[in-house]
């Protein structure tokens, strides 16, 4: 995936495209053990990993963007809005991303930050 690509992203693309970076081990990347199934905003992700019992755990939307803002804190990213507050910021290390929303900045900055840092392609 490209800058390009990634810059362009919205929605459920934008979403789809931060859970295969973040699951790299995600079914139909690599026959992983996690699957991720969109379903009028929830995520469905069952976890088997070579466990007896496969875990089903179901997100909402507000659950996901919990997630992902927890794990962007763990990468030190820092977001600010725009001057006419209509746009967010997101500073990943060395990447700048701007979203809509702090979810959609913070995930494309983090898409950006990967493909430009080969050190955290396997983030």
């Amino acid at each position: 995936m490209n800058e390009i690509d990634i810059k362009l992203m919205v929605g459920k693309l934008l979403v789809r495209a931060f859970q295969k970076a973040v699951y790299p081990n995600a079914i139909g990347e690599n026959s992983g053990p996690l699957v991720a199934v969109d379903d009028d905003g929830e995520i469905v992700v069952f976890l088997d990993e070579e466990s007896t019992k496969p875990e089903i755990l179901v997100m909402n939307s507000a659950e996901q963007m919990v997630g992902a803002m927890y794990f962007l804190q763990t990468l030190k990213a820092k977001f600010e809005t725009t001057e006419d507050r209509e746009k967010v910021c997101c500073t990943i290390g060395n990447v700048q991303s701007l979203g809509r929303d702090y979810f959609e900045a913070g995930m494309r900055a983090y898409l950006l930050f990967k493909s430009r840092n080969k050190e955290f392609k396997s983030m």
